[in-house]
Formats: C-alpha cells, sequence, structure tokens
C-alpha cells in the first residue's frame, strides 16, 4: 500500500469473528505537531463482538518515548471511550506499551525482526496473551 495506510484482517476469537484492521495516517508527526489518525479494528480486547472506530493523536516526547490519546467509539456497549497509553523503544527490537482502553490496562513487551512482530501482553493486567503480526 502506502507508509500512511495499513489495512489487515483480525480475528477475534471471543465471538469466532473476522474484521477489517484500518489504520490511516492523515497527519505525519513533525518536531512541533503530532502525528493523526483514524481507523478501524475489533471493539476493546476482551469484547466478544463489535467494531470500534477511533481518532488517534500521538507524540513522541522525548528520545524513544512517545504519548497517544484518542477518542473512540466501540460498537459493543455503543458507548464513546477515551483511549491513551504510553509507548518506550528500547533497542532497534525491543518495545513496550502500556495501553489503556477507555476500560482497562494491557501492558505489552514486543520483540520486532524483520516484518515480523511477537507482542506478549497482559489483558486487563491480568491475563496473559500472545500476538504474532506479519507485515507485507
Amino acid at each position: 500500500m502506502n507508509p500512511d495506510l495499513q489495512l489487515g484482517v483480525e480475528y477475534n476469537p471471543l465471538g469466532d469473528d473476522v474484521g477489517l484492521l484500518a489504520n490511516w495516517r492523515i497527519l505525519r508527526e513533525s518536531k512541533s505537531t503530532p502525528a493523526v489518525m483514524v481507523g478501524t479494528s475489533s471493539d476493546r480486547i476482551g469484547t466478544p463482538r463489535g467494531r470500534a472506530y477511533y481518532m488517534t493523536v500521538s507524540k513522541e516526547v522525548a528520545d524513544d518515548l512517545g504519548v497517544y490519546v484518542g477518542v473512540m467509539y466501540g460498537e459493543h456497549e455503543n458507548k464513546i471511550r477515551i483511549p491513551a497509553g504510553v509507548s518506550y523503544r528500547f533497542d532497534d527490537n525491543w518495545s513496550a506499551l502500556f495501553a489503556y482502553d477507555g476500560v482497562n490496562a494491557h501492558p505489552m513487551v514486543t520483540y520486532s525482526w524483520d516484518r515480523y512482530n511477537l507482542t506478549f501482553l497482559m489483558v486487563g493486567s491480568k491475563y496473559p496473551g500472545l500476538s504474532f503480526g506479519v507485515g507485507f
């Protein structure tokens, strides 16, 4: 595609649902402005059904340290939520993210190599999980 548009497919095993994963960066981050993105995905981690539609603003605030905040509409409960998070890149392969989806916190650690990434997360800060991604 292009560097500002990401498209994918995701599977939600709780709802046995396959859906579109899309993220469009409509404004790139610069020294003076944040990045702005819009997109859609499954509703929050742990919901059995529903899509989410969101707008997110993100900014690197120090070397390798980023923050984001957004607004999201989730179909599962038909509510607007305010997600936010903090990320840190340790080196070219390792990074961490503390994500708050507007209801629950989800700490994550990711190892990336080539076009792959493997993420260990604690869903709702309670339940361990793994995510594997491939970039094309």
